[in-house]
């Protein structure tokens, strides 16, 4: 099981710094706390979470638990958000937290993007 996250981890590097979801949005600021990439069930028709997958394979969705808790994309970060939320079909940032983690709960270098298609 460890090798299966690890792979996670490593195969979905790249697209996980972002992920889509629905419901809650971006706040005005960061949250004290970070947000969380969590594997989800597809439960809406036009459900915008992300696919993992190892090696085609799809082993679940992710999006992020808490997306609230993310503030504003920051200038500076706008170019970054824009090629991170492509490599999940997503076509652009509307929330970045500098803190937030991955499936694994470690913090994810560069922050991570909230992404909406």
């Amino acid at each position: 099981m460890n090798t299966i996250i690890n792979i996670i981890a490593i195969t979905l590097c790249t697209s996980l710094f972002t992920a889509c979801t629905t419901g809650a949005r971006p706040g005005s600021s960061y949250g004290k706390v970070a947000p969380q990439l969590v594997m989800q069930k597809k439960t809406e028709k036009n459900d915008q979470t992300s696919p993992a997958t190892i090696n085609g394979k799809i082993l679940g969705r992710t999006g992020w638990d808490h997306p609230e808790y993310f503030g504003p994309v920051p200038s500076d970060k706008v170019a970054e958000s824009k090629r991170i939320c492509r490599l999940i079909n997503a076509n652009r940032a509307i929330g970045y937290h500098p803190r937030a983690k991955d499936l694994r709960g470690n913090v994810i270098k560069g922050g991570g993007y909230y992404c909406v298609r």
